[in-house]
Formats: structure tokens, sequence, C-alpha cells
């Protein structure tokens, strides 16, 4: 396992587990401005859709922060290659069902949703909630691909989004090894 430190804010973090610093992913997740679209936002549950979509709990709404940092810690990097972007995602962050799932042309939620997903996580994150089989099928069919490990010799990190290597050995690096 390798702890590395940060270059942005000096945060320690086990890059074998996620390839970012969670701290500045947080930070990116809060400041984008189409986080929470009305599409996924409660308050916009009235309006009809003509496809199926989910809605974002409330409590997630309310506690959105903490909500995230518990999900930046616990979640796991995909590359969904329908989107060809990088998605996190999170069962039940905070031990909290995320959302509900309505179907097209419903404003009434049918199902709870166990999944939070932060869509393009590292680019032009947006979050919505899914059904754990739907993540499970994504998995199975090789639409949620895991991150690979770095392509540097003898390195278990994994690669930073987009990139072949981690965090500690892109250019410019983006962390040092925490000696």
């Amino acid at each position: 396992m390798s702890v590395v430190r940060c270059r942005r804010c000096d945060t320690h973090w086990s890059a074998t587990v996620q390839p970012l610093c969670p701290v500045c992913l947080l930070e990116s997740w809060l400041a984008s401005p189409d986080l929470v679209t009305p599409k996924h936002h409660p308050e916009h549950r009235s309006a009809v859709h003509d496809d199926y979509r989910s809605i974002l709990a409330p409590e997630v709404l309310d506690d959105l922060r903490a909500t995230l940092a518990a999900a930046v810690v616990e979640g796991t990097w995909y590359y969904n290659t329908e989107y060809e972007k990088f998605n996190h995602v999170t069962r039940r962050p905070m031990d909290r069902k995320p959302g509900a799932g309505l179907h097209a042309g419903s404003t009434n939620p049918d199902r709870h949703l166990d999944d939070l997903v932060v869509a393009d996580a590292d680019r032009a994150p947006h979050v919505f909630a899914d059904h754990r089989d739907e993540t499970r099928r994504k998995i199975t069919k090789g639409v949620y691909l895991p991150l690979e490990t770095c392509s540097r010799s003898k390195c278990d990190n994994l690669r930073t989004p987009g990139e072949q290597k981690c965090a500690i050995h892109t250019s410019p690096p983006l962390a040092n090894v925490d000696r």
C-alpha cells in the first residue's frame, strides 16, 4: 500500500485505494455548478420526464458535504464505457439510501435506490442515485470497468482517471510518496 501526500493540500491518502486526493476531489465536487441537476433534485419531483430517472433523497441534499465526504472515502471508481467517463459509486453513504427511482411519466417514486453515483467524477461531476442491481449489471456487462493500476513497473497505485500512471507518476505529479 502506498501512502501519498497531495502536492496541493498536503492530505495523506492510500493511492492503492483512491487515485486522487479525497480532500481535493470533495472540494471539486462541491464546486461543480451542475452537481445536482433539476432532473435529480427532489424539489423538481413533480416535473414529468419521458425517461426513467432518480431523485436524490432530501437528507442527502440537507447534508451534502458530509454525504459526499463519506462517499469520496468509501466509494469505488469505474470507467463507464457507455459514456466514456469516470464514475464514482458508493453503496449507501453514511448508511443512507441516497435516492428513489421514478418511472417515465411518473412523479411518485416506486423504489429505493442504494448507490450514490458521481458521474464524470474527475471533470464535470453530477450526482444521482442508482439501484445496486443496476450497478452490478453494469459491472458484469463490462459497462463499468474498475480502474487499473499504474503502468509504472512495481507500482500498485490506482491510475489517475484518464491517465496511464498514478498520482505520483503523472507529469507533473499530483502527489509525493510519504516517507
